[in-house]
């Protein structure tokens, strides 16, 4: 798949996603998106988005996230989903970007449902301690369903 077809190339694209996403929103999560699609930037490589460009892609926006948070699986937070999700883009071996990412997407929606049982140990919800098991923790299932939607998409 060719990327970059209206003048803007990929990786100036991200680029500017990340910036836009830190710039126009509030809170901790617009900067860790935004951390991720800056990671996602660095990473790019050609202008051909193949099987190896996209593990790379999101390795190196994960790389760059876990430069912002020291969240890891486990702690009721988007990692919960967003860890899984790479992992499973990486471990992969089908060269078809679709496999890749309804691999993530699976892992996403199990890193997600997860948490449920979980203590939220970071962001707002840690406030609530014990209190906030029992349901989805927000940012993880915000990944999952961005993962079910990057699935959907046609390559």
């Amino acid at each position: 798949m060719k990327v970059a077809e209206n003048g803007t190339d990929f990786k100036t694209m991200l680029n500017d996603m990340g910036f836009a996403v830190m710039m126009e929103t509030s809170g901790s999560t617009s900067t860790l998106l935004g951390a991720f699609f800056l990671g996602m930037s660095d990473a790019v490589s050609g202008t051909e988005l193949n099987a190896d460009n996209v593990k790379a892609l999101f390795a190196g926006g994960l790389a760059n996230l876990r430069k912002q948070t020291k969240a890891e699986i486990g702690d009721k937070t988007m990692m919960d989903a967003l860890i899984p999700a790479v992992k499973a883009i990486e471990a992969c071996e089908s060269d078809e970007i679709g496999d890749l990412l309804s691999a993530a997407a699976d892992a996403a929606q199990k890193g997600a449902e997860a948490t449920i049982d979980k203590v939220a140990k970071f962001g707002r919800a840690r406030n609530y301690g014990e209190r906030s098991k029992g349901c989805i923790d927000s940012g993880a299932a915000s990944w999952s369903t961005m993962f079910a939607a990057f699935a959907e998409i046609s390559f």
